[in-house]
């Protein structure tokens, strides 16, 4: 048995007989000293020992329990000394020593239970302590009703005696109030530990109180059944102290418990106060019940105050979405409610609706969480782009939306700062948005047909808007594949387009559907690698040609993952040729291993390959087709989307038998031209608005580059000396001070300020005032400051025109990211498009390669800036791309190649400039790629241009192509020795190269003995 057991068991005998003897006589009168004396005395003395013990052996509550068991032990020492020295004397004194030691116990006992409290409360509540106060009020008034009304009455002596008779029955009541608080404060879920305490102290209570009235009214016996209590009481309070330690757990604040107490114990003080209507209460009950109807009311209002701010945190919680912290579609509806009745032509509001684009891919890439934070980015950022003049919301999963202010307000300025607020990009991602606005009350009268309206403006935008990186470097490899299939491009439309319209009625999400169109046009890009002998062998192949056509899946992989926009559509390349019942490649996957958008895909393909004729079989029949993709449901196709196919493909008949193969537009012809500089042509326009709107003479976007401020875009004013490309350390410029704190937005008079009128800046320029912002990219990063100078003072200037130009700050931030979103889709497409060439030829790649490097000092070396050079290098790495589109037997013939041979060889620049026409990005360079080929003296091809018609970016690549080409292996030559190409490339000067250009190939491969024709050239023309 346990020492706790052997307590328990110890306790309980001792405690049973004593109560035997007091009511049963048991033991007979023999043994009445030793019962009522010395058994009692032990028992309170075991119950001590225990609480001290606790104490010093459990370093849990180890003061608390020490200072309990030093308040018991001085309980029993007063019992041990009224035994030995009074309990016999027929008129022993009083107060007695005794007393003394019974008094101490209440403090002590006191202090133990607040030190109890707090280690196993969790949080103090207002209300919970208040509810401990109503309570021990409540139980006070009610014993000082029943009790020290007659202590009081039968009170007598002096005043010393007085004050001890009446200390017992006011010690008593505060420690119940004490145990009363502290099952308050728990819930009214003290624990098992907490229950034993709080009965073992309110017994103890109990007894006092009997024994003080029996005392006061003359009907104490000593023996009796109320000594019993006490040792009862301590033995509790025994058994607690050993219980195992435990917090008390969270107390809800809400359901009927809430009122329990207060009610209740209002109700016993009114019983309390109705019960002794008709005898005077004394004074001690009348004020403690006044206290506890007091608090009881204190209580009621308390309440009250928590369930209101309760009712306003939940209406604010239902207005507000939990994960950006702005209002919802709820509060949306709300404030359009409660403002458009009040809206007119004068005092119009602007509904802003904003859809993002790419949301769901980045979310499946980088993770839910990572979508959670990008959302509570973009949120903050909407937020304090729209700032004081309207309200945001996010009103869906990646659906936000503005109320503008239009009368206080330029409503398209703060439109495209939000646009500007919701776009982030980064390495592999882009994330933009479409947006949907509608004017009101002009555009439409009540609150649900704005958001109708609002929602198709969107999505026309969103449809309409331009090309994504991913789509433009999509269409530039589907171009590059169309080449490679010789112009027969329409099975990869008729796949795009059924896997489109079967993802669709399976009711995919359109970011879904998107990635799955995209998949499936670009499926099997990885037949570039594929010879030409296999690839169109017009009988059935062999396994060995089986072995290669089973590798272009991963092929494929590899040429996607090379660019990142395409990378999530990578996996589903690879699974299209999987099979459901595991016998596909290139992984064996089976089920529903394989992605859904990969079975799609493998249905519609095979669908579109067997309505298609092929160079060893007719076309099948649409029902045919379709009746054989049913016999291979469940081992080569997922059943449930044959099943699904079907439905769709009668469906379709039934409403237009053209529609099955619709597979869109025929591509147009395609202008070979460059694309105007967008980005920088808006932020001049943004310059000059600012610099006219403020009245300024100049507008200034300024880069922080290193120690430098560099003003990158310049919008001046006539006789205003201050041009584009001007730099100024950061030290002695504003805009370092104004990015660091250290400078205002507005100095209104710079000749006035002392923070820069002594600025070497301020006086070479001549400034007199100057406002402005800085600016940072969607990303996060500074890019530097947009700002305004004035010759004059311009003591006008307010906080509106900083909250101006910081509107304009967020689309000059757009507009820069948009540049470096165009760099970095053109970087992506040509990674593709590199990745295409190398699987198809990785000589000509290696070629490139080798290429780009030359041009690039070349370029460098005849004093091009660094865009010029950037672009000599990307034609150089695309100048040969058009040979994906030239058959092996000619891009890999061992000899020299006949007329017929040299005639398709030469259609590969043409095909070149068609693919780079396919995407926006890339266009700029097809005119470069187009005339790579073409002579100085007008005989090459494809157009016969010559001298400075023909582009420079063209000569440069040509004549470094030609070299690398002499200095090269051949499959039919070997290649020249250096000396040898040099002396071909003076050869050719005027004729079939730019001599000026050669002199510089020359100089810089170090031959310093350049022959004086090839430097007589005045000046290069870039054409």
């Amino acid at each position: 048995m346990t020492p706790r057991g052997v307590l328990t068991l110890g306790l309980l005998a001792g405690i049973a007989a004593h109560a035997a003897h007091a009511t049963l006589g048991f033991g007979g009168p023999a043994l009445d000293r030793f019962f009522e004396d010395w058994l009692l005395n032990a028992l309170i003395l075991a119950t001590s020992a225990a609480c001290l013990l606790r104490g010093l052996c459990v370093r849990a509550e180890r003061l608390a329990w020490l200072v309990l068991g030093a308040a018991m032990l001085s309980w029993s020492g007063g019992f041990v000394y009224w035994t030995i020295f009074l309990v016999r004397d027929p008129a022993p004194p009083y107060p007695s020593p005794a007393d003394a030691l019974w008094l101490a116990y209440y403090p002590a006992a006191y202090v133990a239970l607040v030190l109890i409290i707090r280690s196993r409360i969790r949080e103090f509540h207002k209300s919970l302590w208040l509810d401990g106060l109503i309570g021990g009020l409540a139980v006070a008034s009610v014993g000082a009703a029943l009790v020290f009304g007659a202590v009081l009455s039968s009170t007598g002596g002096n005043a010393t005696q007085i004050a001890v008779n009446l200390a017992y029955p006011l010690g008593d009541m505060l420690l119940v109030a004490f145990v009363v608080s502290m099952f308050a404060l728990t819930g009214w879920r003290p624990g098992r530990a907490g229950l034993l305490l709080g009965i073992g102290f309110a017994l103890n209570a109990v007894g006092d109180s009997l024994w003080v009235y029996a005392y006061a009214t003359g009907t104490y016996s000593h023996g009796s059944l109320t000594e019993t209590i006490w040792p009862a009481a301590t033995g509790l309070i025994a058994l607690a102290a050993w219980e195992p330690t435990r917090r008390a757990a969270a107390v809800p604040l809400s359901g009927p418990r809430v009122l329990l107490v207060p009610v209740v114990s209002g109700v016993v003080t009114l019983g309390v106060l109705i019960s002794m209507r008709g005898a005077p209460l004394n004074d001690v009950a009348l004020v403690l019940a006044s206290a506890t109807l007091l608090a009881v009311l204190g209580r009621l209002v308390l309440t009250l105050r928590e369930h209101l701010r309760l009712v306003e945190a939940s209406r604010g919680e239902a207005n507000t979405d939990a994960l950006t912290g702005l209002g919802n579609r709820r509060k949306l509806m709300s404030d359009l409610e409660a403002r458009l009745p009040h809206a007119s032509p004068a005092h119009a509001i602007v509904l802003a609706l904003f859809d993002l684009d790419g949301f769901k891919t980045y979310n499946d890439t980088f993770g839910h969480p990572a979508g959670d934070a990008l959302l509570a980015r973009l949120g903050k950022n909407l937020a304090d782009a729209v700032g004081s003049d309207g309200s945001a919301y996010r009103v869906g999963g990646d659906e936000f939306c503005a109320l503008i202010d239009a009368s206080a307000t330029r409503p398209e300025t703060v439109i495209a700062a939000a646009k500007a607020a919701l776009h982030e990009r980064g390495e592999g991602f882009e994330i933009d948005c479409s947006a949907g606005t509608v004017n009101l009350p002009l555009e439409a009268p009540d609150t649900a047909h704005a958001l109708q309206l609002a929602d198709q403006r969107m999505y026309v935008n969103k449809s309409g808007g331009r090309s994504s990186a991913r789509r433009q470097v999509r269409d530039v490899l589907v171009r590059a594949l169309e080449e490679r299939g010789h112009g027969a491009p329409d099975p990869l439309r008729d796949a795009g387009a059924l896997s489109t319209r079967l993802a669709r009625r399976l009711a995919l999400s359109s970011e879904e559907i998107d990635e799955i169109a995209r998949a499936a046009e670009l499926r099997d890009i990885g037949m570039v690698s594929i010879p030409d002998t296999v690839l169109r062998k017009p009988a059935a192949l062999n396994e060995e040609e089986w072995a290669l056509i089973r590798q272009h899946p991963i092929v494929g992989e590899t040429i996607l993952l090379g660019a990142p926009a395409l990378g999530p559509i990578a996996g589903l390349v690879r699974a299209t040729h999987e099979r459901f019942d595991g016998q596909g490649y290139p992984d064996g996957k089976r089920g529903e291993q394989i992605p859904l958008g990969a079975r799609i895909i493998s249905v519609c393909d095979a669908f579109v390959a067997m309505v298609s004729a092929r160079t060893y079989r007719e076309a099948r029949s649409k029902e045919e087709a379709l009746a054989e993709l049913r016999r291979c449901a469940g081992t080569q196709f997922d059943p449930a989307l044959v099943g699904s196919f079907g439905e769709l493909l009668a469906a379709e008949v039934a409403a237009d038998p053209a529609a099955v193969l619709a597979g869109g537009s025929e591509r147009g012809p395609v202008a070979v031209a460059s694309e105007p500089n967008g980005s920088a042509d808006a932020i001049m326009r943004v310059l000059a608005v600012a610099r006219q709107q403020l009245d300024m003479d100049v507008a200034v976007l300024a880069e922080c580059a290193g120690d430098q401020e560099v003003l990158r875009w310049v919008d001046a004013n006539e006789g205003f000396e201050l041009g584009t490309g001007t730099s100024v350390a950061l030290a002695d410029g504003y805009c370092r001070r104004l990015l660091d704190d250290r400078l205002p937005n507005i100095v209104r008079d710079a000749r006035a300020d002392e923070s820069v009128r002594d600025l070497a800046i301020t006086r070479r320029i001549g400034i007199g005032a100057w406002v402005g912002v800085p600016v940072k990219l969607p990303d996060g990063r500074l890019y530097g400051a947009l700002y305004c100078v004035s010759s004059a003072a311009r003591p006008s200037l307010s906080d509106r025109d900083v909250r101006f130009m910081r509107e304009l700050g967020h689309i000059v931030s757009a507009e820069l990211d948009a540049c470096e979103s165009k760099a970095r889709t053109e970087s992506t497409s040509i990674r593709a498009l590199v990745a295409a060439l190398g699987a198809r030829d990785r000589n000509t790649q290696s070629h490139s390669n080798v290429v780009v490097e030359l041009a690039g000092r070349l370029a460098a070396a005849l004093g091009l800036g660094q865009d010029e050079q950037n672009e000599v290098r990307q034609v150089a790495v695309l100048h040969d791309i058009g040979k994906v589109g030239v058959p092996d037997n000619i891009l890999h013939k061992p000899g020299p190649l006949d007329e017929a041979e040299w005639a398709i060889m030469r259609e590969h620049p043409a095909k070149g400039a068609q693919i780079l026409s396919s995407t926006e990005t890339l266009a700029h360079l097809a005119p470069a790629v187009l005339a790579e080929h073409e002579r100085w003296d007008g005989v090459g091809y494809p157009n016969g241009l010559a001298g400075e018609r023909i582009p420079l970016t063209a000569r440069i690549v040509f004549v470094c192509d030609a070299y690398d080409a002499m200095t090269s292996d051949r499959s039919y030559r070997c290649a020249m020795e250096a000396e040898a190409a040099i002396r071909e490339l003076r050869r050719n000067v005027g004729t079939q190269f730019d001599p000026a250009v050669v002199a510089a190939l020359l100089s810089l491969l170090g031959d310093v003995a350049a022959e004086p024709p090839l430097v007589r050239t005045a000046a290069l023309s870039r054409t």
